[in-house]
């Protein structure tokens, strides 16, 4: 069954919500295991209406600021996805995980725009349409 617009809507902000709580140390990252987004659209035709997808062109969030977290845990702590999930751990774990915030705000403002909504002129919503991942080394 297709998701709604509104189920959709709301998976983007339990998306953002999950990051900032990543940001802050109270919640790990396990992929797709706690994404609202993918619980969505993973094993439904695999990405393909999912928001993060028609935003970004790549499936499986690859050109992401998520792809980035997920290499930068492989590299560096050798920890993705176990346990509680991938944490906030160094400075370049937290600039990441507030790229991803970032990144899914652009992907909010731009899937209202193609649902031919109005887009959120709350100053957290306005975006630059652009990415920029934050490495620290």
């Amino acid at each position: 069954m297709e998701p709604t617009k509104d189920e959709i809507r709301l998976a983007i902000l339990k998306s953002i919500g999950k990051w900032k709580a990543i940001l802050k140390g109270n919640k790990g990252d396990k992929g797709s295991h706690n994404c609202p987004l993918c619980k969505l659209f993973h094993g439904l035709n695999t990405c393909i209406d999912c928001p993060v997808y028609l935003y970004s062109g790549f499936k499986y969030c690859n050109e992401t600021p998520h792809a980035e977290w997920v290499r930068h845990h492989e590299l560096k702590h050798n920890n993705v996805f176990l346990g509680k999930g991938s944490m906030a751990e160094c400075d370049t774990c937290k600039n990441i995980a507030s790229s991803e915030i970032d990144f899914l705000r652009d992907v909010l403002v731009n899937w209202k725009e193609i649902q031919g909504d109005d887009p959120c002129t709350r100053s957290c919503c306005q975006s630059k349409k652009t990415i920029t991942i934050r490495i620290n080394s």
